[in-house]
């Protein structure tokens, strides 16, 4: 896997196409001294080829993942990915709004994840 440096999140970001994508599977591991957040997405390229997309956050710090009915969690709309204070925080169902995201905007969210190592692997 791929680890992701802070300074190359928009080159990231816009590598995929995440905007109705699928949630395949999602795994909290909590061990006694480390936590880690794996994630498998379908999303595009920017060639519109499908592909997979296995995401690793190792040393989670906080999460929420809060399925409502009626909805569903496993389609993807507006994906958005931070850093601040050494923490990446991943959101799964971000507003679309202008203008950089803000620490708040990942906490308010339904389904989020927050760890300080992010890793990525297309397969």
């Amino acid at each position: 896997m791929e680890s992701l440096q802070p300074g190359h999140i928009v080159q990231f970001m816009k590598r995929f196409n995440f905007r109705g994508g699928r949630l395949l599977a999602l795994k909290l591991l909590n061990r006694k001294n480390s936590s880690q957040g794996l994630l498998l997405l379908r999303v595009k390229t920017p060639q519109g080829d499908k592909c997979r997309l296995k995401l690793a956050l190792d040393e989670v710090l906080e999460y929420r993942f809060q399925r409502r009915p009626f909805v569903d969690r496993q389609a993807l709309t507006e994906v958005r990915l931070g850093y601040f204070d050494g923490v990446f925080y991943f959101n799964l169902d971000a507003f679309a709004e202008d203008g950089p995201p803000k620490i708040i905007d990942f906490r308010n969210s339904e389904a989020y994840i927050a760890a300080t190592r992010f890793s990525w692997e297309a397969v």
